[in-house]
């Protein structure tokens, strides 16, 4: 057998493993399936339209050849690797099937409707995500604009959402973990879990029949208030001395308030903590107010409630003002 020269085998060598590097025969790296100019590509496991090669389940990544959307055409494997969005912006990746094993970042919008499932580590990039009738979201981590959940959509988890968290329908964000950017809305039948880290940097709106519980840590903005209208809301504080709890509605469960707490309808409010100015109770609303809750402006009372409104103190040293009528 002849002998190779020590240069020309280790040249050889060399050519071998960049030939697995680059995908060859025996390659255990990803393959890049890129799409066309379809709009949307379709994404199905050992098949695709408007892809320029076959989409092999669990092994391959995808990448953009312009500005286009995606679509699932079935339920996928993405463990080889995600969506390689090429330099391209505002594209959204449309799944309606089980998207397994995803697990990185996305640079899309993504749009979850029924049937669709999908777990991601943060949302990057000026990017949505809508989660509708049916859709499940899992995301690790952050969400970069706005998170709408509606109509029987789930977010599992979710940690920071740059924007708004809107909830309508039978939407729910089961936990979040982090802060939400701005505004925080939940209506029609949602219900939105917001663990302890889980502050809102804009308004809170909560008018939802649901009867569960909603819940946050602390409403944190400078003027952005905390409304009531119906459902149930469970909060630490109202953090800034120029914001209001506004309870039109409900049960609100919460410690400090801000600045003034104002009741109207038949709102029910129980605090454990202080009022920042003033307390003004009227409609058929009531106000529960436990030994820590101090008002410190002035306190007005005319209900038709027939309960007991309490507080604790009022600061006289700040010329409180006592009214009640009713």
């Amino acid at each position: 057998m002849e002998k190779k020269p020590k240069f020309l085998k280790n040249l050889l060598t060399t050519a071998s493993a960049i030939a697995v590097i680059a995908g060859g025969v025996n390659s255990t790296a990803l393959g890049a399936v890129v799409d066309t100019a379809g709009t949307p590509a379709t994404i199905t496991a050992g098949a695709g339209v408007n892809l320029t090669a076959i989409f092999t389940d669990g092994v391959d990544t995808i990448r953009l050849a312009g500005p286009h959307d995606l679509n699932t055409g079935s339920a996928i494997n993405m463990a080889g690797g995600g969506i390689n969005i090429n330099g391209n912006a505002n594209q959204t990746f449309t799944v309606g099937h089980a998207v397994a094993n995803y697990g990185v970042d996305l640079a899309m919008n993504l749009i979850l409707n029924a049937g669709g499932t999908i777990t991601v580590q943060d949302v990057i990039g000026v990017n949505n995500v809508t989660v509708n009738n049916g859709g499940v979201l899992t995301a690790a981590r952050d969400v970069s604009q706005d998170l709408i959940v509606t109509d029987g959509g789930t977010v599992t988890t979710v940690r920071n959402v740059t924007r708004d968290v809107t909830i309508t329908g039978a939407g729910v964000v089961t936990a979040q973990t982090g802060t939400v950017g701005r505004n925080l809305s939940v209506a029609g039948t949602g219900l939105y879990g917001g663990a302890v880290g889980a502050d809102v940097t804009g308004t809170v709106t909560i008018n939802t029949t649901n009867g569960g519980n909603n819940t946050l840590h602390d409403a944190i903005g400078a003027g952005q208030h905390v409304t009531v209208t119906a459902g149930n809301l469970v909060m630490n504080d109202i953090t800034n001395a120029g914001t209001d709890l506004l309870a039109n509605g409900g049960v609100t469960t919460i410690r400090a308030v801000g600045r003034d707490a104002i009741l109207r309808n038949g709102a029910v409010v129980n605090q454990a903590g202080a009022v920042g100015r003033n307390l003004d109770v009227g409609g058929a609303s009531l106000y529960v107010g436990a030994v820590g809750a101090d008002v410190t402006g002035t306190v007005t009372i005319n209900t038709t409630n027939g309960g007991n409104n309490t507080l604790h103190d009022g600061d006289r040293s700040r010329s409180a003002c006592y009214s009640y009528s009713g």
